[in-house]
């Protein structure tokens, strides 16, 4: 298995490839291809069985599936949004897979199997990350493994535990260390990285690379979709992200971008390697280990070095002074409102947590004061060495250096390729937060996407603002032939509840020519299944900075995901599967100029965007009557206190808090 040559964080010396490190990026890879060809083979059959299963009526699945031309390719791809992200859609993803009990019976099971690609950004990379490099675990796995024990946060590890903290940050600095001590920069994105890898791998994750992939039984038996991590490339010296910057994909074989400004892939197993045009400069000395797993999903993640910025600004400056503003329940402990782990006791003692001089006590009442603890004042000083050891430069954003691309001339950018570093950060900034980029390049097929949407918009919830950066980007200097299916503003995606329920775009193809040149072809334009996140049975719209759950919310969470997924355990629509099978085989359909049966045609009248718009002001999407509607009809739904909105200035302090509290 591709695992660091150093066996640690830090990338060492492996042998060069025969090829050039670099390639033009007018098709997909040669490895990528054969993947998919066999990929093919498998999906085929889990297609067969999916459509056959969903009662689809007037249609024979297998002789459709066995007399085409190619293989029909469904593409999923989840959103960013931190662990709302990750959560909310494991439980869409859960309900894809026939391996989750009740998926095949009261899901879409077997969707997942049939599906060539899987596609995420940020908090979703967490997801696809945990599953595709943890064996392509199940959702269920995943819990029960306790990989996903999000009851303390990353910011702070080990809650009162501070020998587990002081340990925790020690190891993260070491690792950062190792790195240095290799030649290579670091930057907040290392630290990031080594504190998710804790929570989303096994051991932690240190020797890990991405391209470990190629070497899983269970992805060189093609039994599990091509996954692929989004990042935005940034200029140097520059904060500024924005439609126009470029987009990277990250798969297990290669990282680079299809915009013109780049304009090609390296291989990600060589990351590290100096190279000038795509040739090493040593020779036959390459570099591997670069890609480590974590320091891949951070890149795609490095919004959230919001958060340690914040621990450098606020909370470090709290712990040297020994009062900790880090709270697991939000509660003031005393008279003079510190705020503090743990609950209340009677009076003002605190139990459990810190008072306002800086002690801890214990439940015994035992006092000690944490201004002179060795151990405090040690994890203290890990902590400020990982700080003032990480360069000021760029400190924000994933470098990698030496930058892969380095005087190459295939892309128009000049910075890029003259630049010695390179430097990504989250794969959402450019307000692209559902990962369709790589999904909608025609040299990959893909006939339907499944848009996973669990963004924070309006009210925490989306409101499709994902869909039309990524519709109005195909119109841009950086579009290069993409294309993507006509959506509306976000106020009519509000208005006529097209986040309410799926909703499809793209059903009639011969609608979309004006979108398509001379070269192109309308039955390349995708499909899109468009499916937002949505309170069935409890409110899901956390803040995206919410990194701590306990087992009952996360859980929660992941439940409402397999019924926003799967139509409410297909209670709202029982023909819903039909309806997903109707919109995997439209473009193929309309290929071959075959007509919808009847049934299909009832699915498309429900599920499509009619083309209308409503433009008017949005309003809450969600008010009492509904809410007492849904627990009449759905006596098992829990759902908590309605969102509000605040008015006023305390409202809006306590509203702040309510949303920022669990951040740390």
């Amino acid at each position: 298995i591709a695992w660091s040559p150093t066996n640690s964080y830090a990338p060492g010396k492996v042998s060069c490839p025969g090829n050039l490190l670099v390639r033009v990026a007018n098709s997909i890879s040669p490895e990528e291809q054969e993947w998919v060809d066999s990929r093919n083979k498998i999906t085929d059959e889990h297609l067969i069985k999916f459509l056959d299963h969903a009662n689809m009526t007037d249609f024979d699945a297998d002789s459709f599936i066995h007399g085409n031309i190619r293989s029909i390719k469904i593409g999923i791809a989840f959103s960013g949004g931190g662990l709302r992200a990750s959560i909310a859609g494991s439980g869409q993803l859960a309900a894809l897979d026939n391996r989750t009990d009740g998926a095949w019976e009261h899901g879409s099971g077997g969707l997942l199997q049939a599906t060539t690609y899987i596609s995420s950004l940020s908090g979703g990379s967490w997801l696809v990350g945990t599953v595709s490099l943890n064996n392509f675990s199940t959702i269920d796995n995943v819990i029960h493994s306790g990989l996903w024990d999000f009851r303390t946060s990353i910011f702070s590890y080990g809650g009162l535990n501070l020998v587990k903290t002081f340990n925790f940050m020690s190891e993260i600095n070491q690792d950062l260390e190792d790195k240095r001590q290799a030649g290579f920069e670091t930057s907040l994105v290392d630290v990031w990285a080594r504190a998710l890898s804790y929570q989303f791998f096994k051991d932690s994750g240190k020797a890990l690379t991405w391209s470990s992939l190629q070497d899983f039984d269970v992805f060189k038996n093609h039994e599990m979709p091509f996954p692929m991590v989004i990042a935005n490339g940034r200029t140097p010296e520059s904060c500024i992200i924005n439609g126009n910057s470029t987009v990277f994909e990250v798969n297990p074989y290669e990282l680079g971008s299809w915009d013109p400004s780049l304009y090609q892939f390296t291989q990600v197993k060589y990351l590290g390697t100096n190279a000038t045009n795509g040739l090493p400069t040593n020779g036959a000395s390459c570099i591997g280990g670069y890609d480590n797993a974590g320091f891949i999903l951070g890149t795609s993640s490095s919004l959230f070095n919001e958060g340690l910025l914040r621990i450098d600004n606020v909370t470090l400056s709290s712990l040297l002074s020994g009062k900790v503003p880090v709270t697991s329940g939000g509660d003031d402990c005393d008279n003079n409102n510190t705020v503090v782990f743990g609950t209340k006791s009677d009076g003002d003692q605190c139990v459990g947590g810190f008072n306002h001089q800086g002690y801890i006590r214990g439940s015994n009442s035992t006092i000690f004061d944490i201004n002179n603890s060795l151990i405090f004042n040690s994890v203290k000083s890990v902590v400020k060495s990982i700080l003032l050891s990480i360069s000021q430069q760029n400190n924000d954003v994933a470098v990698y250096k030496p930058n892969p691309f380095f005087r190459t001339n295939a892309g128009r950018s000049h910075k890029i390729a003259t630049n010695d570093s390179l430097f990504l950060c989250d794969g959402g900034e450019d307000a692209q937060n559902i990962p369709l980029y790589p999904l909608i390049q025609p040299e990959r097929e893909v006939d339907v996407i499944f848009a996973y949407d669990n963004s924070a918009n309006f009210q925490g919830w989306p409101n499709g603002a994902a869909m039309v950066a990524t519709f109005e980007r195909q119109f841009s200097k950086q579009g290069n032939g993409t294309h993507f299916p006509y959506v509306p503003d976000t106020n009519t995606f509000l208005n006529m509840k097209l986040t309410a329920k799926p909703t499809f775009f793209g059903c009639d193809a011969s609608n979309l020519t004006s979108l398509v040149g001379d070269n192109a072809n309308i039955y390349d334009i995708p499909l899109i299944v468009y499916t937002a996140n949505r309170p069935f049975s409890t409110w899901s719209n956390t803040s995206t900075f919410q990194m701590r759950y306990d087992n009952e919310e996360r859980d929660a969470i992941i439940k409402n995901g397999f019924e926003t997924s799967s139509r409410m355990n297909l209670t709202l629509d029982p023909e819903w599967n039909a309806c997903v099978g109707c919109a995997i085989i439209r473009r193929e359909q309309e290929r071959q100029g075959i007509e919808q049966s009847e049934q299909c045609k009832k699915c498309f009248q429900r599920y499509c965007w009619n083309g209308h718009l409503n433009t008017k002001h949005v309003y809450a999407d969600f008010v009492d009557r509904c809410i007492q509607f849904l627990k009449r009809h759905y006596k098992s739904i829990s759902l908590k206190a309605v969102q509000w909105v605040p008015s006023g200035p305390l409202s809006w302090l306590q509203y702040i808090y309510s949303r920022i509290r669990w951040f740390f």
